[in-house]
């Protein structure tokens, strides 16, 4: 150094700055020294050379420029005095961001030796150091930091719930910033949390409050006030029971986890949204269609109702023709042989052929609709009551017989083995017996249909008959 300075005019002395964790008697220094020369023009001279040069050009455009030593370009300043040297230190520190928010960590503490610690009961003072060691110990953990905006409470009675937890700490703190006076906004709270106990539960079936929450405020003036206002307050819960106020303690990574959980919450909402605009786009584009459509039906209708007035109705036609044919095909014949003197069918007539056509229909499978299976029960209970009456008739009329000796009568089945005296039918007789009157009962609807009326129709049916 003192070689390299020599140069330029005489020196007085060259003194390196010793570095700091330097052993005693060493000569390691920290890359920085005084020179002093005798003149004081020398010493421009050297400020001049050495701020002349480009520092931020490559080193092999400035090998000519300034003063280098050992390959390195030397920064020179004029020296100061110890008091400018330490202004000048103040000003170059940076202000330390405090990304923790440890400041707050000691907002609400209570010291045990002041006079506000006497008033206070034992499980109180035990309740806020417990939750100052465990405060610190968390801090120690760089994902833990402290809430401006979030407070934890203790000692919340069992029957408060959320709204009263609210409507306390919006009172509180609207007091204590009107006591502090200046401008300030109405405080709003935007999250109340009462922890519970999902085991536990009172009478009414819900879960039990452990006595301790969370309120958090959108400002930290407002979160402050509160704090302030109901920490050791004995007005606001008992006494024996004060509330126990501190900025919680935030985990950093479930933070983030529950801001992305509401980023993805958001997007799905956005997304649903824009489909329920589009569904109201395509619903109101089909109204519009539906609507353009319906003025097209009524002018068409309109101009078929004009056409219509001078052409004759084809299917009014078709019906009457129908009609009449229907009405014809219920007039019966009074001879069953095709005599041609036709005459109205009975009530018991009609009811016969419904109950037949019923029967056709189950034999080929075809449904039945509700109003024939009432027809077919009134028409059962009908039958049952006629033939009970016949029964009785036949029993005076057998009676009658035996009494005097009548000559050979049409009998059927059932008649003969009942004048059998100790003689009683079986089931398979009683089978045969039904099955023979069904076969009888549809031998005649089929003769009264084909043989009612005679047209050319009429004819051929009797031909497929006979075959």
């Amino acid at each position: 150094m003192y070689d390299k300075f020599a140069a330029y005019g005489k020196i007085r002395y060259v003194k390196c700055v010793r570095a700091h964790f330097a052993m005693e008697g060493s000569e390691r220094h920290n890359g920085s020294a005084f020179v002093q020369f005798i003149s004081t023009e020398n010493a421009q001279k050297v400020i001049d050379l050495a701020t002349n040069s480009d520092s931020n050009k490559p080193s092999f455009l400035i090998q000519n420029e300034g003063i280098r030593l050992g390959g390195r370009q030397l920064n020179i300043t004029l020296a100061v005095d110890r008091n400018e040297a330490s202004k000048l230190r103040t000003t170059d520190k940076k202000e330390k961001i405090d990304k923790k928010n440890a400041y707050l960590a000691r907002e609400g503490l209570i010291a045990a030796d002041s006079d506000v610690s006497a008033s206070m009961s034992t499980e109180d003072k035990d309740k806020r150091m417990r939750a100052y060691q465990e405060k610190k110990k968390k801090l120690k953990n760089p994902n833990y930091t402290i809430s401006k905006f979030r407070l934890s409470i203790r000692n919340i009675p069992q029957d408060w719930d959320e709204k009263l937890v609210k409507a306390c700490a919006l009172k509180h703190t609207q007091t204590k910033l009107e006591e502090q006076g200046g401008k300030f906004d109405a405080p709003v709270v935007s999250q109340v949390k009462i922890i519970r106990d999902k085991i536990r539960t009172d009478k009414e079936g819900k879960p039990k409050s452990k006595g301790f929450g969370f309120v958090e405020f959108n400002d930290h003036e407002s979160a402050l006030a509160c704090l302030r206002a109901l920490n050791n307050n004995p007005f606001v819960f008992t006494k024996n029971q004060r509330p126990v106020v501190e900025f919680a303690v935030d985990d950093q990574r479930k933070l983030h986890a529950r801001n992305k959980r509401l980023e993805r919450n958001s997007k799905r909402q956005e997304q649903r949204e824009e489909q329920r605009a589009l569904q109201l786009a395509e619903a109101k584009e089909h109204e519009a269609a539906d609507v353009e459509q319906e003025q097209q039906m009524v002018q068409g209708n309109i101009s078929d109702s004009a056409e219509q007035t001078t052409k004759p109705d084809k299917k009014r036609k078709r019906k009457k023709k129908q009609d009449s044919e229907v009405g014809d095909s219920e007039i019966n014949a009074s001879n069953l042989n095709g005599s041609e003197s036709a005459q109205p069918l009975t009530k018991k007539q009609k009811r016969k052929l419904r109950k037949n056509e019923r029967q056709v229909n189950r034999l080929l499978g075809l449904p039945i609709e509700k109003k024939e299976l009432k027809e077919a029960s009134e028409d059962d209970t009908k039958e049952k009551n006629s033939k009970q009456k016949k029964n009785k008739k036949d029993v005076q009329s057998a009676k009658e017989i035996n009494n005097t000796e009548h000559t050979e009568s049409v009998q059927t089945t059932t008649d003969k083995k009942k004048k059998r005296k100790g003689v009683q039918l079986t089931k398979r007789e009683k089978k045969d017996v039904k099955e023979d009157e069904q076969f009888q009962k549809l031998v005649n609807n089929y003769k009264k249909k084909f043989f009612a009326v005679d047209n050319e129709k009429s004819q051929e049916i009797k031909k497929r008959w006979y075959e």
